[in-house]
C-alpha cells in the first residue's frame, strides 16, 4: 500500500502515482469481499420447566480481501473462538435470556485479546 510521506496534500486532497483522490470518500474502484465458517457446539440442560441452561463453544474464520486503489495488499484471515452461556427463563407466554461469555481474537501483529461477550433476549411465545 502507499506510504503516508509518498503523498502530497493539497487541502482534503492528496496526491499519489495513482492520481488525487480524498480521503473518507468511497472510491469506485474499492472492491470488498469477506466469507467465512462458523462450527458452534451447544449443550441444553433442561433445569425445571422454567429454566433451561445452555453452553456453547464456537470457533470462526473468515476471509477478508479489500481492493484499495487497485493495491492487492488487503487480504487476511481472521480466528476467533469463544465459550458461552446462557440461561432461559419461562414464565408463562414470556420468556428471557440473558447470555454471558469470553471470545478469544488472536492479533496477527498485536496483543492477542480475550473479550466479553454478553447478550440478552427477550421473547414472546405466540
Amino acid at each position: 500500500m502507499m506510504q503516508a510521506k509518498q503523498e502530497e496534500s493539497l487541502g482534503d486532497w492528496y496526491y499519489t502515482e495513482l492520481g488525487w483522490y480524498q480521503y473518507n470518500v468511497e472510491h469506485r474502484t474499492n472492491k470488498y469481499s469477506a466469507y467465512g465458517y462458523e462450527l458452534q457446539l451447544l449443550n441444553s440442560i433442561l433445569l425445571n420447566k422454567h429454566f433451561t441452561l445452555t453452553i456453547i463453544g464456537r470457533t470462526n474464520v473468515s476471509h477478508y480481501k479489500e481492493d484499495y486503489r487497485n493495491d492487492k495488499g488487503g487480504r487476511c484471515t481472521i480466528h476467533n473462538s469463544g465459550v458461552r452461556a446462557n440461561m432461559m427463563m419461562s414464565f408463562g407466554k414470556v420468556f428471557f435470556i440473558p447470555e454471558f461469555g469470553v471470545e478469544y481474537v488472536p492479533v496477527a501483529h498485536g496483543e492477542n485479546t480475550w473479550c466479553p461477550a454478553m447478550s440478552m433476549g427477550l421473547g414472546l411465545r405466540l
